[in-house]
């Protein structure tokens, strides 16, 4: 019986081991396509590579046809798509595991995680992003290693993308309207049975993400986790607070309701 097919994209980088594993993962379900950045592209969002040209090259370095593209996710989908796959329309764009939760609207919409799987959807395919938690006294080193160590976040991982790959074949049955797909964020320390919640995007105000410039003019980004305290019971940073995964519903179709179809 033939396999669906998926389209794996990340912002963190082809050589992630989150997306690595998931790609495992997903060979059980579907076949398998990959392109994603050569480097990471996190709070990339949907940006695109507009004036400079973009490196689009084979990668051998998994056991599926893959390509590492020296460009932004929304790049990666949008190459992929137009030229990549050989008029062999995926069934599904699976963009993740991310290192690190994208969670609330100011972060949903930073994300290059959550921005390939809406280039996606505007080309009218099914779509879903994940991301996985990460313990906050944790996240310098995997990220400093994406992943490749043993840590607590890899234990994690490991576990999420066999739950990932579930929920991407699930999707195949769903009829999701255009533009609209799940943001699914596995909290840390996930267990195979981890309750799933319904939830909606928190909205804190993060004000200020850069500290003051000094001596030399210079100002680093910086991010404050305390943003997120207090934060309602039903949205999706509560939700991964508890322990839980949460599951968001982006609908984006509001936004093109006048479109013609």
């Amino acid at each position: 019986m033939t396999k669906p097919t998926a389209l794996v994209t990340n912002d963190d980088g082809i050589d992630s081991y989150f997306l690595q594993v998931l790609v495992r993962r997903l060979q059980e379900k579907f076949d398998v396509i990959v392109a994603a950045p050569a480097k990471e592209q996190s709070w990339t969002g949907r940006s695109m590579t507009r004036r400079d040209p973009v490196s689009v090259k084979e990668f051998t370095g998994l056991d599926v046809p893959a390509w590492i593209i020296d460009g932004t996710p929304t790049d990666c989908v949008n190459i992929a798509l137009e030229s990549l796959v050989n008029n062999c329309r995926p069934d599904i764009v699976v963009s993740g595991i991310n290192l690190g939760m994208n969670v609330t609207l100011p972060m949903i919409l930073a994300s290059g995680t959550v921005a390939g799987a809406l280039e996606a959807a505007f080309w009218g395919i099914p779509s879903i992003a994940f991301s996985q938690n990460i313990l906050s006294e944790e996240y310098d080193a995997v990220r400093k290693v994406k992943g490749h160590k043993p840590s607590r976040a890899r234990d994690d991982v490991d576990i999420s993308s066999g739950l990932a790959a579930e929920m991407a074949f699930e999707l195949l049955n769903e009829s999701l309207p255009r533009l609209t797909f799940p943001n699914i964020n596995f909290a840390a320390g996930i267990e195979p049975d981890t309750p799933v919640e319904n939830t909606r995007p928190g909205c804190p105000f993060v004000g200020g993400l850069f500290a003051p410039p000094d001596s030399e003019g210079t100002s680093r980004f910086r991010f404050r986790h305390e943003v997120f305290d207090n934060q309602p019971e039903d949205t999706d940073v509560s939700c991964l607070q508890r322990g839980h995964t949460s599951r968001v519903l982006l609908d984006y179709s509001i936004l093109g309701s006048n479109r013609s179809s």
